[in-house]
């Protein structure tokens, strides 16, 4: 039975979004949080265009420093939050407009203390119904005191209510999650969440580390629909169990204690030191003067030349000058040697064949030359 709980006519609606460099998507998924009475924005330090984009669609913008995950922020986020309910959103994430209709309307009369709406992914720019990821839920609506967030890797919030209701897939309403539009992009972001160390991990510790991985493909592939070789629901399924292998390597490495960086220290050392004792390597007499051409923290790009790259254009139209005199001087020289080849072929033709054929290859090799000095001399004229 539907047993709802009307909310008192003063209870209001915040919502909150952790950002990073995300200005392409951010600017729609503040947009769809307008039926909020209040938008804050977590911004970790952007160095795009994502704070000026929010400044005309959130109520408030904190800047904090920079962390690798969102799971890190969303307590602050949250703490920030004035009003009773609280919607939450990745920068990456829009609501559909099925989940606006919707939650203007549950919200008026909840049934619930928290809400996980069907997650709409957008892997390599697409969605398919097909794929492993599909219906997945997130939790993204709650009554304040009845979620906690920590800072575990896609396993931070933690419902502490009994009453969540999970919204079916068929309605409509969905958040679309535009997190993923290339295999570069997947790998960037995997390796960046695999990397910290509170994180939700495959519940498999074998030792078999192939094993592991041909299970997780299968694991994946179990899920989906329809994933034939090659399809995009088997490509997905594959990048999941790419994850979960990129997690269970890290973990194999950890618990191995290989410290790659400490090993590539020692291996450096070893012929820094030998590199000592080698007589043919030069020893400079005096450190190398370092020059800094990149611009200055407010200082842009500069697109004038500088002092030597004034003088340099400047003597630019005297040494082409030079160069086309030099040219025009060896032509001559040419045209010259050509005529008295001419003239001894003229001399020499009453001699038999075999007497003129150390001329007629002196000739042939004259007239390349004049052909590749003339090839020269019209590229040099066209550049002026």
């Amino acid at each position: 039975m539907d047993q709802r709980r009307t909310m008192p006519e003063n209870t209001k609606i915040s919502a909150f979004v952790v950002s990073y460099n995300r200005a392409d998507v951010l600017p729609t998924c503040l947009a769809s949080l307008g039926f909020a009475d209040e938008v804050v924005l977590v911004d970790k330090s952007s160095t795009d265009d994502s704070v000026a984009l929010a400044a005309d669609l959130a109520d408030r913008i904190y800047v904090v420093p920079w962390s690798p995950t969102v799971e890190e922020t969303r307590l602050f986020a949250a703490a920030r939050c004035a009003h009773e309910w609280i919607v939450f959103l990745d920068d990456d994430e829009c609501l559909s407009p099925e989940a606006i209709e919707f939650l203007g309307r549950e919200l008026a009369a909840p049934r619930a203390d928290a809400y996980a709406l069907p997650h709409r992914h957008y892997v390599l720019g697409t969605h398919d119904p097909d794929a492993c990821y599909w219906p997945e839920h997130q939790l993204r609506v709650f009554r304040r005191g009845t979620v906690a967030f920590s800072d575990t890797v896609h396993g931070g919030t933690h419902v502490l209510s009994p009453n969540l209701y999970v919204v079916p897939p068929e309605t409509g309403v969905a958040i679309h999650n535009f997190s993923h539009e290339s295999v570069f992009r997947w790998i960037e972001k995997s390796n960046r969440y695999t990397s910290r160390p509170d994180r939700l991990r495959p519940d498999d510790d074998t030792p078999d580390l192939v094993a592991f991985a041909h299970r997780r493909i299968d694991h994946w592939i179990a899920r989906s629909r329809n994933a034939h070789p090659g399809s995009y629901a088997a490509t997905i399924a594959l990048l999941r169990a790419l994850y979960d292998t990129m997690d269970r390597l890290k973990a194999w490495e950890e618990t191995a204690g290989i410290d790659g960086e400490a090993r590539f220290r020692q291996a450096r050392a070893a012929l820094s030191e030998t590199y000592r004792t080698l007589p043919r390597l030069r020893r400079r007499a005096a450190p190398a003067a370092v020059v800094d051409v990149r611009p200055g923290p407010s200082e842009p790009a500069r697109t004038e030349p500088g002092p030597a790259e004034a003088h340099d254009a400047a003597a630019a139209p005297a040494a082409h000058a030079h160069d086309l005199a030099e040219i025009k001087r060896a032509y001559d020289e040419l045209l010259v040697a050509a005529r008295r080849q001419a003239a001894e072929l003229t001399r020499l033709r009453r001699f038999e064949a075999s007497h003129l054929h150390p001329v007629l290859l002196g000739a042939v090799k004259v007239e390349r030359e004049i052909r590749r000095v003339v090839g020269q001399l019209r590229r040099r004229l066209g550049g002026t």
